[in-house]
Order: C-alpha cells, then sequence, then structure tokens
C-alpha cells in the first residue's frame, strides 16, 4: 500500500516567496533568477509573434482573414471596455496600446507554463529556469510602477508640470484661501491635506497593484504544486484550465485598474 502512494505522489519542496539565484554576472553585479529569464523569454516570444502576424496574416488591404478578423473584434471589444471604464471614448483610444500590452504580456506570462509544459522541466543547477515572472513581487512591482509613472507622464503632456503638481501640492488653494479670510484659509488647510493623501495614493497605487497581482499568481502556483503533488498518477486537467481562467482573469484586472488610473489622470478638472 505504501509503494502505491509513493508511486502516484511526487515529493514538494519548501515554498518561498524569493525566486532562487541561478546565477551571477559579476561584472556588472546582476544576479538572474528565473522570472528574470521568462520575462526576456515571454518578450522574445511576443515580439516574433507580432512580426510573424503583421507580415502572413495582416492585410494593410483587401478582406481580413479569419486571423485577423479575430484579431480586430478582441481589439473593438478590449477599446469598448477601456472606454466604458476611463468614460471618455477618446482617453480610452489613446491608452489603448498601452493596456492592450500590458494585459497580453501579463496573459502571456501567467499562462506560459500551462501552454507550454516543458518549460517547468528546463533546469539550471537544479533550479528551474522559467518560473512565472508575475508570480515574483520585483516583476509585478516593476509593471505596477511603470504605469503609475506613465500615467503622470500623460498627465504633465496634457497638463502642463506646473498644473500637473499643483494637483498634489495645493499652492493656489492656499493663495485663494487667504484672500477670503480666516475661513477661506481653513478651506484651504483641508485641501493641503488632500493633496498629501493624493500624493500617498500614489504610492499606494503601485503597491496595491503589484501585490494583487503577485499574491493571487504565487497563490495560485503554490495551490497547484500541492495538488499536483496528491495526484501525481493523473494530470488534473481541470487544475491546467483553472490555471489558465486564473491567469487571464488576473491580467483583465490588472488592465482594467491601469486603464482607471489613466483615465483618472487624463480626465479633464
Amino acid at each position: 500500500m505504501n509503494n502505491f502512494f509513493d508511486f502516484v505522489t511526487i515529493e514538494t519542496t519548501d515554498i518561498s516567496i524569493v525566486s532562487e539565484r541561478l546565477f551571477e554576472i559579476k561584472e556588472i553585479g546582476l544576479k538572474v533568477t528565473g522570472p528574470m529569464i521568462t520575462v526576456l523569454f515571454t518578450t522574445f516570444l511576443l515580439i516574433i509573434a507580432a512580426f510573424f502576424l503583421n507580415a502572413f496574416f495582416i492585410k494593410k488591404e483587401g478582406a481580413p482573414g479569419k486571423i485577423q478578423s479575430s484579431l480586430e473584434l478582441l481589439y473593438i471589444q478590449l477599446s469598448d471596455l477601456i472606454a466604458k471604464i476611463v468614460g471618455d471614448k477618446e482617453v480610452g483610444r489613446k491608452i489603448m496600446p498601452a493596456i492592450s500590452a500590458v494585459f497580453v504580456y501579463i496573459l502571456i506570462d501567467n499562462v506560459l507554463g500551462i501552454l507550454i509544459p516543458f518549460l517547468g522541466a528546463v533546469t539550471y543547477d537544479g533550479s528551474s529556469i522559467f518560473v512565472t515572472s508575475t508570480s515574483d513581487l520585483n516583476t509585478t512591482f516593476g509593471i505596477a510602477s511603470t504605469v503609475v509613472l506613465w500615467t503622470h507622464y500623460e498627465s504633465i503632456k496634457k497638463n502642463n508640470p506646473i498644473k500637473h503638481i499643483l494637483k498634489f501640492i495645493k499652492l493656489d488653494s492656499v493663495a485663494n484661501g487667504i484672500k477670503k479670510g480666516p475661513g477661506g484659509v481653513g478651506l484651504a488647510l483641508i485641501d493641503v491635506f488632500i493633496g498629501i493623501l493624493d500624493i500617498v495614493s500614489e504610492f499606494a497605487k503601485s503597491l496595491s497593484l503589484s501585490l494583487r497581482l503577485f499574491g493571487n499568481m504565487f497563490a495560485g502556483e503554490v495551490l497547484m504544486t500541492l495538488l499536483l503533488s496528491s495526484f501525481a498518477l493523473v494530470l488534473p486537467i481541470s487544475l491546467m484550465f483553472m490555471g489558465i481562467f486564473t491567469g487571464t482573469l488576473q491580467a483583465l484586472v490588472f488592465a482594467a485598474l491601469s486603464a482607471s488610473y489613466f483615465g483618472a489622470a487624463l480626465k479633464d478638472d
């Protein structure tokens, strides 16, 4: 009986939120981890896919084929969703490329290990080379920080640096409050306090976006590892479909929240 259970189960490794270091490039002091390799691999795949689709399936003239029609339909649906989130079609059209890039990258990264199962078996010095990068906090925080900084860049482009800064440092409110007397000064101080909260919220955006994606993907990988270790004899296909569903959902949530941040930064006062 014990031999049977030994056959249908596999040993699990210690679970850690810190990615294992594969090797180090000592000349520049860079410690290379599995998620870093996955980021480069995913980016390479997306670049190759873009060139391939553009060269063989995207027609500039004439009736589009089935693949192009499917991609255009997906683009329209995603564009409509973003426009509804931000509440402005023009803003939605403007941020569509950025949000689409974030969505597609996170989606492919989340499901890459499921779509190409043998990637997990590729190891270096006993450690897996291809690890889902969104299960690493460094990756999710990097993407989230880039999105938040991008919203500020777009806001500065639309308005100007001074007007953008005054959204957070309410110097104009203080000046107007002094002119209105004691009551105006009190309201101006409230505006200053709200501005400080807005500054804190900008940092919180990066943290909340990154922790939400990281937490869900890391927990999913842990759950998948534990369940697969208990049922190694029969591969639970349902878990693979659940992983694809979860990866798609998390990519959509991240993109939707990013779109809402862009919409808030670009909307008219």
